[in-house]
């Protein structure tokens, strides 16, 4: 199968990254040509809010060591997961 399972998980999540991003900007380009200003105020406040949102269970993530760490540098690792400074002392 050409596919592994964490890839294809990967291309779907993509996906509706995608068409979730797509139609936040037809229902803002709505709002835009009609002259919604306060519609558009609350589009952009609530995209920033969900942006900060999912950056911040992104470094969470990565703090409990559920992102792979293979994709940082051990020491890096350490220092998120207290590991280096348990055996430093």
């Amino acid at each position: 199968f050409l596919f592994s399972r964490a890839g294809l998980y990967h291309e779907v999540k993509l996906f509706e990254g995608l068409v979730l991003a797509g139609s936040y900007h037809a229902v803002y380009n709505l709002a835009a040509s009609a002259g919604r200003v306060g519609l558009m105020t609350v589009l952009v406040g609530a995209g920033a809010a969900f942006l900060y949102y999912l950056l911040g269970l992104k470094s969470n993530r990565e703090r409990r060591g559920e992102i792979a760490t293979e994709r940082m540098q051990a020491t890096y690792v350490e220092r998120l997961t207290g590991d280096g400074a348990a055996r430093g002392s």
